[in-house]
Formats: C-alpha cells, sequence, structure tokens
C-alpha cells in the first residue's frame, strides 16, 4: 500500500491531519499485545475513523485498525446476550439479529460504518436516547488490552473505566452486549409556528412511557429539509400509538436518520453538540435563532446540535459563550479539540483513571487529557499494592508469552510509513518485564469503596429520564 492509501489513517471526521508512523490490522488479541509490549510509540486505536474531535488522529502514532476483528459469537437467544468484536458495525450486528426479532438499540445515523468497539469508547447514544440510554446500560462486560498488554476483562461498576474514555485506558477487543426484542414501532409529527408550545408539549411526552424519540427540527433546517417551514417535531414511539405507520414509519426514520448528509450537501459541514438543563435549553435556542443558525434539538436528552459553514465567524462566538457557560458537550467527546472546556476536577479524574490503566501513557496519548509530565513520581503511588485484574477476575493478568522479536518482523498485517526502531526496545528487556509486572499493581487508596464511588460518579456522563409520548394533534 502505497503513501496516498494512508491518507484516510491522517486524518479523522474532525479533519485534523497528523503524521503515521504504521498501521496494524490484527486479527487477534495476541497481535495486539504484541504491538503494545514492543512499542514505546503512541499507539491509535481506530474503528471507522467518524470521531469529530480529533480522537483518532495520530502523533507520529502506530495506529490499530480494528476492522479485522468482526466476529459475533456466543449468541445466547434466551438471555437475549452476545459477544462481538470490536470491528462489527451495528449495521452488521442488526442485520444478524433481525431474524431472531432481536437488535441492539443503540442505532446511530451511520449505523453501516460506526463500529461496537468505537461507540464504546465514545459511550456512544442514539436517537432512541431518552428511552435506551446510552452504550455503557447495555453492554454487561467489556474486554480490553490495557497499556502494559495485559488483556483485562471489566464489568460493573467499572464498566465507565473504559466506556466513554476514548480509548485513553485499553484498547477494546470484545465486549458482551444485552439485546432487545424488536418493538412495533411508529411516529407522528407535531408541528407549529410557537417555540413555546412545541417546548410544552415535548415537556409532557417525556412523562409518557412509549415515547423512545424526541426530535426537534428548526424552522430553518426544516425548510431546507422540504418540510413546511414551522417547528417540526418528531415522536418515535415504541408501540402502534404514533400515526405514521409500517412502510411509511420506516421511510420517514430513514429520511430523517439522514439530515445530517443533507445539511453537509448544502455547506453545513460542521456541527456541535452541547448539553443543557431542561430550563436553559429554551435561551440556547433562541440564540440559534436569532443568529440564523440551523439547529436540531434532541429533548431526551437536552442536547441540542447547532450546523455551521465552513467559516462561519459565528460558530467562534457560539463556543465562546459555551465555555464562559460552562457548558458540558453530549456524545462527541473531547479529543483533541476540547481540551479547554474539561474543568480541574475532571482531569484529576480523567488522570487517575489513566494511569491505573496505561501508566506508561502510550495509549491514545495527548487526547483528551495532556499527558503528566513527571510521571515518575505518579507511578509510585501505584506499585506495592494487589494486582487489579486478580481482584476483579481472580486471576493474573494475560500476557502474551511469545519473545519480544522485532515489529517488523512480525506476522501482523501492517503498513510501514516508517521503519520502528527497536533496538532500544531490545536493549530494555529486562525493564520492560518488570514494568509489566510492576505497573499491573494496584494503589489500594483507589480501590476504597468510597473513593470508587466518588470517582464513578463523576466521570460517567449524565443520560437523562427514560420513557415518553403525545397526545396532542400531529400534522404532516
Amino acid at each position: 500500500m502505497n503513501r496516498k492509501e494512508l491518507i484516510c489513517f491522517e486524518t479523522d471526521a474532525s479533519g485534523i491531519k497528523g503524521k503515521v508512523d504504521s498501521v496494524f490490522f490484527p486479527t487477534k488479541a495476541e497481535e495486539i499485545q504484541e504491538i503494545i509490549i514492543n512499542s514505546n510509540k503512541d499507539i491509535v486505536p481506530r474503528g471507522a475513523g467518524t470521531n469529530l474531535v480529533g480522537g483518532c488522529v495520530p502523533d507520529n502514532s502506530i495506529i490499530i485498525d480494528l476492522s479485522k476483528m468482526n466476529r459475533i459469537y456466543n449468541f445466547d437467544r434466551f438471555k437475549k446476550t452476545l459477544y462481538v468484536e470490536a470491528g462489527v458495525t451495528i449495521k452488521e450486528l442488526n442485520e444478524k439479529l433481525k431474524p431472531q426479532n432481536l437488535e441492539f438499540p443503540i442505532e446511530l445515523s451511520n449505523e453501516g460504518i460506526s463500529t461496537i468497539g468505537g461507540m464504546i469508547a465514545m459511550n456512544s447514544s442514539g436517537r432512541r436516547n431518552m428511552r435506551y440510554g446510552s452504550m455503557k446500560y447495555w453492554i454487561e462486560e467489556v474486554e480490553i488490552i490495557n497499556g502494559n498488554g495485559e488483556i483485562m476483562k471489566i464489568t460493573k461498576p467499572d464498566i465507565s473505566d473504559v466506556c466513554g474514555m476514548e480509548g485513553l485506558t485499553g484498547i477494546i477487543i470484545n465486549a458482551k452486549l444485552k439485546l432487545i426484542s424488536i418493538p412495533k414501532r411508529s411516529a407522528s409529527i407535531f408541528q407549529s409556528e410557537n417555540l413555546d408550545e412545541v417546548l410544552s408539549v415535548a415537556k409532557k411526552l417525556k412523562q409518557e412511557n412509549e415515547v423512545c424519540m424526541l426530535e426537534l427540527f428548526s424552522k430553518k433546517l426544516s425548510k431546507i429539509f422540504g418540510y413546511p417551514e414551522k417547528y417540526n417535531l418528531i415522536i418515535e414511539f415504541d408501540s402502534d400509538l404514533g400515526k405514521i405507520k409500517d412502510e411509511e414509519y420506516y421511510s420517514l426514520i430513514k429520511s430523517t436518520g439522514k439530515v445530517f448528509y443533507k445539511l453537509a450537501s448544502e455547506g453545513y459541514t460542521i456541527n456541535e453538540d452541547p448539553k443543557f438543563f431542561s430550563d436553559k435549553i429554551k435561551d440556547f435556542i433562541l440564540m440559534l435563532e436569532n443568529n440564523d443558525i440551523p439547529y436540531i434539538a434532541y429533548f431526551g436528552t437536552n442536547i441540542v446540535h447547532p450546523f455551521f459553514k465552513e467559516r462561519d465567524n459565528k460558530r467562534g462566538e457560539i463556543m465562546n459563550f459555551l465555555k464562559k457557560m460552562n457548558i458540558k458537550f453530549g456524545k462527541y467527546g473531547i479529543g483533541l479539540i476540547r481540551k479547554d472546556f474539561l474543568d480541574p476536577l475532571d482531569i484529576r479524574i480523567i488522570q487517575r483513571t489513566k494511569l491505573r490503566y496505561d501508566p506508561q501513557w502510550k495509549l491514545n496519548k495527548k487526547k483528551v487529557i495532556d499527558p503528566i509530565e513527571d510521571k515518575i513520581k505518579t507511578k509510585e503511588d501505584f506499585t506495592n499494592n494487589k494486582s487489579l485484574i486478580s481482584k476483579n477476575l481472580g486471576s493474573e493478568p494475560i500476557v502474551s508469552q511469545s519473545d519480544k522479536t522485532k515489529l517488523e518482523n512480525n506476522s501482523i498485517n501492517v503498513i510501514n510509513t516508517d521503519i520502528i526502531e527497536n533496538s532500544k526496545t531490545e536493549s530494555k528487556t529486562e525493564k520492560k518485564d518488570s514494568e509489566i509486572q510492576n505497573t499491573a499493581l494496584r494503589n489500594e487508596k483507589f480501590l476504597n469503596k468510597n473513593n470508587r464511588r466518588e470517582e464513578l460518579d463523576l466521570i460517567k456522563k449524565i443520560m437523562t429520564n427514560k420513557y415518553k409520548e403525545t397526545k396532542k394533534e400531529d400534522g404532516n
């Protein structure tokens, strides 16, 4: 593969460009372990590269493309669970499940390319988030390879150490997922010229049981999309209560799911995802309308997506406003772009979690938070204690027993742009062996129940209330 074919690995959907050292396409966990143990370079896991905040952008990094790890296995029809590898897409998964009348409920607009591994790393939530929440609620266990090259099986309550951590704590290799029976769905559209009326209807719908989606198109966006130039509230039911059913329903959901692509074709290639408390969402919507900015609002999670053209100065003004208001973001993550939006407490919590799983800072370096410069001092807090894996699994870490041969001699499918220097690795074999043992040890204070619970409560991303619906008259 030549240099031109590597261009796609230099960036992600953010458009930020980086530099690739090499690209690997592993098919099994042992190959990933070899890469991590032998390399001193930054290692970037990659799914479909759809990250919008630079989470997959390399910095002279080794990229591990997980697309070839795409098995679906151990399906249990009665317990409604199965295992999937990180490279499986949502579309592939649900197509396999459809004959069983089952589905995985977190569905994204780009389901054809979004991978399970990437969705776990981002703790993704789909359009039906008000009923089904985000990824972490549908994971029974997740298996990762941490920064020491150890395979770890993570279960509750530690799922948040991986889910939503954007690849900082480990490379996700597989997960055990929960499934649901496919409900008979329907939809309605509520149209109005009056924003207060729409907000009132949405508030009532949020109290109902069978509503799984409340999606508001602004007047401007409605016009672009070919709807009447009004507020259009798309309401989806996990039942047949909606007026739009069967083929007409599927056509509606399919078309509205492509709204991001439609806006991109009109030049609106950038969108943000600020998340608000319910009483603040109206103020932000009015600000967008005063600036003639199209948007979609999801009332299940109170996330508003404003859309901007490439050189729209209004975007900078909106982002500065959000930063001053200390607004959090909903689902796109932090990556490279949004580090400034983290407060000191957020940073400290993420650092502590990172150090437990990747004390040498090998995985997705410089993403979300900057590396701690003095790692030697922080490492002393993570030695002379019980192994995290032993505590969780009752067994020792699983580490590859193969010789530490040079990466260029491995049988892994690899694209090299520069030869990886491994002479230093060979000269440090004893030190590496010691590090693998020592860095698997964990500080007891982080295993303390109260500290652990406090950390989980702070690091997890908020999910809003479940179920909802409407009794208002709808129109098409």
